[in-house]
């Protein structure tokens, strides 16, 4: 049954990301947060984790602001939009960065990071037409294989667990 906060939610990422497009693409951004909160709905049934996906990247790339999602949402909801948001200084390598941001993550947040991660590996390559798309394609692979090996244990073991069984 979907609930009137997460149609909200959908609603609100899909107006924010509106007119926006996935690099290499002529499909909407939408598409991936959507798709985002699909992986993990299928992992769990937790509301605001299904919307925290569906916002995952409204702060970093829309003038959606913290204040808005902690009004409508709530703290636990905002608080996870803000862990899955980047501020990673331009001289840090994106792995290295992500390496370390995945490490420190709740448990909530390395979800819907994993699921991220994982629904750009399964499109990205999709309708692969120009040789600087497929470099980024290999990059992304590449930097995907490296932030996975770099997790520490404890993460090792939590990302495992969700991608087998769910949170």
């Amino acid at each position: 049954m979907i609930k009137d906060k997460v149609v909200l939610a959908y609603n609100m990422s899909k107006e924010a990301h509106k007119g926006q497009m996935r690099k290499y693409s002529n499909q909407e951004y939408f598409i991936h947060p959507k798709s985002v909160a699909r992986i993990v709905e299928d992992l769990t049934k937790d509301e605001d984790l299904i919307i925290s996906a569906l916002l995952h990247d409204t702060l970093e790339d829309t003038d959606i602001t913290y204040d808005e999602i902690l009004e409508n949402f709530g703290k636990k909801v905002a608080d996870i939009v803000v862990e899955l948001t980047s501020d990673r200084p331009r001289d840090t390598k994106k792995s290295t960065y992500l390496i370390d941001k995945m490490n420190k993550m709740s448990t909530d947040a390395l979800l819907i990071k994993l699921a991220d991660r994982l629904h750009n590996v399964r499109y990205l390559d999709k309708d692969c037409k120009t040789r600087e798309h497929l470099s980024f394609v290999k990059k992304y692979y590449l930097e995907t294989i490296e932030i996975l090996n770099g997790l520490n244990y404890r993460n090792k073991r939590k990302a495992i667990g969700i991608l087998v069984r769910g949170i």
